[in-house]
């Protein structure tokens, strides 16, 4: 399992072996004809004048499973409900709080509408995949999104 670390008032955060745990998706939908994925655009890392583009995860809160915290995330961050399905794989990098392990999960739209950025992101939305493919800002994500493809055939 792994222990909780109080890191925000009231909410515990799953880490394990001293590293922070978060989880996303890798979110698909199918819109007039092509095949899109979600993606976020956020305000800081290693491009703080143009932000970045990733895919959408956050930090597995205490008495949830990693797949529960992905879906809620997702909602949280964008505004779309998804169905998450099969583990595609992890990632591990540092940040200002620390070693992190990103695993994440595939999944398909299944409803909602798009949010109001919420001050961790300017912009949200599906866009077509060899267009992620080729724009996400880390390679880390450009290969987890290319293993979510491996894996729908």
């Amino acid at each position: 399992m792994g222990e909780y670390v109080k890191m925000m008032p009231g909410v515990g955060i799953k880490k394990e072996g001293g590293v922070a745990v978060s989880a996303g998706v890798v979110a698909f939908k199918e819109s007039g004809g092509r095949v899109k994925v979600l993606v976020v655009r956020g305000i800081a890392g290693e491009h703080p004048d143009l932000g970045f583009y990733g895919l959408p995860k956050g930090l597995v809160h205490e008495g949830e499973a990693d797949e529960e915290a992905a879906a809620r995330d997702t909602r949280e961050e964008t505004g779309f409900r998804t169905r998450v399905g099969e583990y595609v794989g992890s990632t591990r990098y540092e940040n200002e709080f620390g070693p992190k392990e990103a695993r994440y999960f595939l999944a398909e739209f299944a409803g909602g509408k798009r949010g109001k950025p919420d001050g961790e992101f300017v912009w949200t939305g599906w866009v077509p995949v060899a267009t992620a493919l080729r724009g996400l800002t880390y390679k880390s994500d450009r290969e987890i999104l290319q293993k979510a493809l491996d894996k729908l055939g």
